[in-house]
């Protein structure tokens, strides 16, 4: 018989039998896995603004560094209000932004990575109408 590799959580989805022994008998059980129910958090109401917002503005073949642009300034936008992005340095402050996560390959990486969510699901949307 095959050792589990240690280390390695052991698939427990075929029913294993198992022995209680009680003062009086030796009784024979089944375990069934419990199904596991996942409880996914509501969106707050900023997180569907941000969402509308970056699905409005992002596009397939922009440059990664535009897409992340975008989402600094669709998050900044919806966290602070449209009129937050009229001053004149904020083309600026998105830039730096922009740039720290484009350095950081961690950080670049998940930005990337949801950017490829909104813009999947754009194109998903688009088809079905």
């Amino acid at each position: 018989m095959e050792q589990p590799r240690q280390g390695l959580p052991v698939n427990r989805s075929v029913k294993a039998p198992f022995i209680i022994k009680s003062a009086f008998e030796a009784e024979k059980m089944e375990t069934t896995p419990a199904p596991v129910q996942v409880v996914l958090p509501k969106m707050s109401m900023n997180s569907e603004r941000f969402y509308e917002k970056l699905s409005s503005v992002i596009m397939p073949n922009l440059p990664a560094k535009e897409l992340v642009s975008m989402m600094v300034s669709s998050a900044l936008e919806v966290e602070f209000g449209p009129s937050f992005t009229l001053n004149p340095n904020f083309a600026k402050m998105v830039g730096k932004i922009a740039d720290s996560i484009m350095t950081n390959p961690d950080i670049r990486r998940q930005a990337l990575s949801a950017a490829s969510i909104f813009i999947e699901k754009k194109m998903q949307m688009g088809k079905k109408h």
